[in-house]
């Protein structure tokens, strides 16, 4: 077994959740979000209301951090499944190849390559052109 982690950049992931949860809204047409700093805000702040969430975010970024950022619980959420996805691939000794997101914008041949040695995979046909943001 071998695993992959992809990490992207903390705030381009929360834009990015909050662009995934417009989408899913509109299409079922209950648009919640305006596509504004407002309705960024407003995600933030009904993230905020999962109770749970909200208090161990707010402890960590208390401890950590004494800064009003946005979205702290999605911020917390990402730090932990980030921290338990290493936990887990250490633990089960799973050779585990990290990948960061921004690398197929800036060196995708090379992070295709680095991908397809560790999975000790040939490549079968040439890789789809990247889009950024999807």
């Amino acid at each position: 077994a071998r695993a992959v982690h992809i990490i992207r950049d903390p705030f381009d992931n929360v834009v990015a959740r909050f662009h995934l949860e417009r989408r899913t809204l509109e299409k079922k047409n209950k648009p919640q979000y305006p596509n504004s700093r407002e309705g960024f805000r407003h995600f933030c702040d009904d993230l905020g209301k999962i109770e749970k969430a909200q208090k161990q975010a707010h402890i960590f970024f208390e401890d950590v951090l004494d800064l009003d950022i946005p979205c702290k619980a999605d911020f917390y959420r990402y730090i932990q499944w980030h921290n338990m996805a290493f936990t887990t691939t250490w633990d089960l000794g799973i050779p585990t190849l990290v990948i960061h997101y921004e690398s197929y914008t800036t060196s995708l041949n090379e992070t295709k390559d680095a991908l397809l040695e560790f999975l000790e995979k040939e490549e079968v046909a040439d890789a789809p052109p990247f889009v950024n943001g999807r």
